[in-house]
């Protein structure tokens, strides 16, 4: 007797809105929210190759935004969104296409807070 696992997993367009502290070059400490807007491609790649592609990318993008961040001021942080931008989805795109996630947006949303 065979057994076999079906994995069906239906998504169009999902969003989730992240908070998280960053040390910014001047030692302020802000919290910036930002938006992540994905796509799952392959299922099973998203099962298998990750154990858990929400966390990962999530830990990714703070990972990379504590990165970008830490190297400006709470004023260059406000100048370069679009920048700021661009270097989150390319780093998390990198990494999700290994993982049958397609990126399709990622914005920092309103205001930092300071801490």
């Amino acid at each position: 007797m065979t057994s076999s696992v079906i994995i069906a997993v239906i998504v169009v367009l999902l969003g989730v809105i992240l908070l998280y502290p960053i040390t910014l070059s001047d030692g302020r400490v802000v919290e910036i929210d930002w938006v992540l807007y994905y796509e799952v491609m392959d299922a099973k790649a998203a099962v298998y190759e990750v154990s858990d592609f929400l966390m990962a990318l999530e830990q990714l993008g703070v990972t990379a935004l504590r990165a970008v961040g830490g190297d400006m001021d709470l004023e260059q942080i406000l100048a370069a969104r679009d920048e700021i931008n661009g270097k989150l989805r390319e780093v998390l795109s990198e990494a999700a296409n290994n993982w049958g996630i397609r990126v399709h947006r990622v914005e920092l949303a309103g205001q930092p807070h300071l801490v």
